[in-house]
């Protein structure tokens, strides 16, 4: 494994709940303009109670754009009912904001968690 030896490593994390149908972009982590991130854990867990499968996209949106900018994409998440995703692995630095765009196919709750630590800023 390499050694992350950047000298800012403050810890960021939250989480978003996405009601059942949701499908607006929404952000999961906001970030100010000189900030970065290494984003370093992405969670998902779609409740027991739905019954169709979803898709949730991530993406950084990034610095100088509009908001919610989908041009940068950094993974996706295909759920079923009850699933629980948390993958062993790392993802690219994000430079501001971490979005998240639901399919709106989901009709119970996905609680989406992401964190990492601040490089810069």
């Amino acid at each position: 494994m390499v050694d992350d030896n950047r000298s800012s490593r403050k810890p960021r994390s939250a989480v978003v709940t996405l009601s059942g149908g949701a499908s607006a972009v929404t952000t999961a982590l906001d970030l100010r303009d000189e900030e970065r991130m290494s984003l370093e854990e992405i969670r998902m867990q779609y409740d027991t109670g739905g019954s169709t499968n979803a898709l949730v996209e991530i993406y950084d949106e990034p610095d100088g754009t509009a908001q919610a900018d989908l041009s940068d994409k950094v993974d996706e998440f295909r759920l079923a009912p009850g699933d629980d995703a948390n993958p062993d692995m790392e993802w690219e630095d994000i430079e501001d904001d971490v979005i998240l765009l639901p399919d709106g196919n989901s009709d119970d709750a996905i609680t989406v968690t992401v964190g990492g630590y601040t490089i810069s800023g």
